[in-house]
């Protein structure tokens, strides 16, 4: 399952009718609407989907801007990310000029 935060910024007078029009769509969910600019949720099991979705809402009437300010994949849940290990050193006896 795929659930992205998406920010759609509307004309603020047509709000109501592009937070209706957004709501039609399978997996989309409209969580908030103030002065045009409107809090979405897209969940879908297909990766590709997000970037559809944005494409089709940018070319909705009365919508000025799609920005996605959030993506997660559950799938990617189990994958485990071994951290970073940095050594401690002194940072000032390395030179990159002076490297091999």
């Amino acid at each position: 399952m795929n659930i992205s935060g998406v920010l759609v910024y509307a004309q603020a007078d047509k709000a109501d009718t592009v937070s209706q029009m957004l709501s039609e769509f399978d997996g989309v969910e409209v969580h908030a609407s103030e002065q045009g600019k409107l809090i979405v949720t897209i969940e879908d099991e297909n990766t590709g989907a997000l970037a559809d979705r944005v494409i089709q809402f940018q070319d909705l009437p009365n919508i000025l801007s799609v920005a996605v300010v959030y993506h997660h994949d559950e799938a990617n849940d189990d994958e485990l990310i071994d951290p970073v290990t940095i050594p401690s050193c002194d940072c000032n006896e390395f030179n990159p000029l002076e490297a091999p």
